[in-house]
């Protein structure tokens, strides 16, 4: 497969302006690289400070930083102690194909020693991807790859082509559903809970961070939706 282009767009990446900002005479220190270091309120080492967005350095988006401005907001004017979570960091590459993904890729789950299975389905596979001209064995049909743990967690998701962003999406939903328990396991261990003990809060919420409830939810036909959906129908487990 062959592309023609005018132009061709090289990003070289990002790197923080702060060594203009004299930062040291606020007190408010900085990590090698001169990003702003932040704890998981987004306060930085001043008391009254804080820092959000590409200034912290922790990831480089639009919406991680409207994401943490909620969080902040909520701490600072409505009496709120909510922490800022990267678990699930979502981005997309709006190229051509489109590139979503979030969580873990099959070789940094497999880096990690874990268990896996692998669900995948190309767009060649369902009604709309063939409507739109994809075919099997063709080089731009794209495909969907579930990464999940014994337990069918999502550990990551990843779609390469139409609406990959959108597609990606709910599996960055099912991935914080089990915030409410893991905020409870947190709590016990901080109140002085050992770590078997605070970890049987997770039964609570067996679901949670399953992609069981699209497993067990109707799908509508014929939408982009059923490529990630029915990917989960033949999952490829590690021996």
């Amino acid at each position: 497969m062959s592309l023609e282009a005018s132009e061709i767009f090289i990003a070289s990446g990002v790197r923080p302006n702060t060594d203009i900002l004299h930062l040291d005479h606020a007190g408010v220190k900085t990590d090698p690289r001169g990003f702003i270091i932040t704890d998981e309120h987004l306060r930085t080492s001043q008391p009254g400070i804080y820092a959000i967005g590409d200034v912290n350095g922790k990831y480089l988006f639009r919406h991680v930083a409207n994401y943490e401005a909620s969080v902040l907001c909520e701490n600072l004017f409505y009496g709120g102690n909510r922490r800022a979570s990267y678990d699930a960091v979502p981005w997309a590459i709006f190229t051509h194909p489109q590139v979503g993904h979030v969580g873990l890729t099959e070789r940094e789950a497999r880096e990690r020693g874990l268990s896996i299975g692998i669900a995948r389905n190309k767009y060649s596979e369902i009604a709309s991807g063939i409507a739109m001209g994809y075919k099997s064995g063709a080089p731009d049909d794209g495909f969907a790859k579930i990464i999940l743990d014994r337990n069918m967690r999502v550990l990551g998701a990843h779609v390469v082509g139409p609406n990959a962003a959108i597609l990606v999406q709910p599996f960055v939903f099912m991935m914080n559903s089990g915030i409410p328990c893991n905020e409870l396991k947190s709590a016990c261990l901080a109140s002085g809970g050992d770590v078997e003990s605070c970890s049987r809060l997770l039964s609570l919420c067996p679901e949670a961070g399953t992609v069981r409830p699209a497993l067990e939810s109707m799908v509508i036909h014929p939408s982009m939706n059923e490529l990630t959906v029915w990917a989960l129908d033949s999952v490829e487990w590690d021996n």
